[in-house]
């Protein structure tokens, strides 16, 4: 029987800082495989704690330059300079064409900003690719963020054509492993095409692709539907006497994203997974300090190796 698997990409963070992602997902009971692609500015204590944790960790250098032997690479223009937003979806790409045999759904996710209540997948699921909505009400054209991020890539014109649809959120995206990497696939055709691949954001390409029905099989999930909350422009939400977190009609959401926007998902959050405020606020300046010193040596060694640290 083929798993289920949960990838994301990290960098630039210590383990104190991704913590709730971490620990939330091995509270739920998930079976499948957990997998981070995960930067050089990492440090070796955290890379220890994700496998701790039961992550299993692929490394990469930095955004200059792909993995030896990507297979995204060989595929797709690799545009420079990029952002990890795009750069993120080269190495899915690369993870899913090796081990698309392995598994049946995928989860791509963010990572600082998620938590989990619930198994991810556990919820009805058929063929396809599933799209996080950003509440019922808000418009592409009117959120001050989606609105540019689209302009900027596709034009006023596109704008004014699908700008009256309702944000889809990329990070996070189920479906079956076929359906994403058709998925990637598009999106890579679409990255290599960018002029600006720094400036350019991928939520723009992905709300593109949905709304001009280039994605064969798209079903959507509202935040009352219990997979995901996305929480950019929801306030319709409950927290129970359980600390568990409930959409507008009484269900156990699986997955909050942008929790970290609510102050009092922030607290619940803290109060699940960060106990001992004194001994967090003592972490968290440790680890920052860590981190630092970690990239400084890092850039060292890279400039007494005459590489370029991009």
């Amino acid at each position: 029987m083929k798993k289920n698997l949960v990838l994301g990409i990290l960098d630039n963070y210590s383990f104190h800082q991704l913590k709730k992602f971490f620990l939330s997902i091995n509270t739920t009971g998930f079976p499948g495989d957990i997998y981070m692609l995960v930067g050089s500015n990492t440090t070796p204590r955290t890379i220890r704690l994700l496998k701790k944790h039961a992550v299993n960790t692929i490394l990469f250098r930095d955004l200059t330059s792909l993995p030896a032997e990507n297979l995204a690479a060989a595929a797709f223009r690799f545009p420079q300079p990029i952002n990890y937003f795009n750069f993120r979806h080269y190495l899915y790409y690369d993870f899913l064409k090796r081990h698309k045999d392995k598994y049946e759904y995928v989860l791509l996710t963010d990572v600082r900003d998620v938590y989990f209540q619930r198994d991810p997948f556990d919820f009805e699921k058929t063929s396809g690719l599933y799209c996080a909505l950003e509440g019922k009400t808000k418009k592409l054209k009117d959120c001050r963020f989606n609105g540019p991020w689209m302009e900027f890539i596709y034009g006023r014109k596109v704008l004014d054509e699908i700008g009256d649809n309702i944000i889809s959120c990329a990070g996070t995206t189920w479906g079956k492993v076929d359906a994403m990497l058709d998925y990637l696939t598009r999106m890579l055709q679409e990255i290599e095409k960018l002029k600006d691949a720094k400036k350019s954001i991928d939520q723009a390409i992905h709300n593109y692709m949905i709304w001009k029905h280039m994605l064969p099989d798209v079903k959507f999930l509202n935040n009352d539907d219990g997979v995901v909350l996305t929480l950019s422009y929801e306030h319709d939400y409950t927290i129970g006497a359980d600390d568990k977190v409930r959409a507008s009609n009484g269900r156990i959401v699986n997955v909050l994203h942008q929790f970290d926007r609510m102050a009092d998902l922030g607290l619940l959050s803290d109060k699940l997974y960060r106990k001992n405020n004194l001994w967090n606020f003592i972490l968290h300046r440790y680890y920052r300090f860590e981190l630092l010193l970690h990239k400084i040596l890092l850039k060292l060694k890279l400039r007494n190796k005459n590489i370029p640290n991009g």
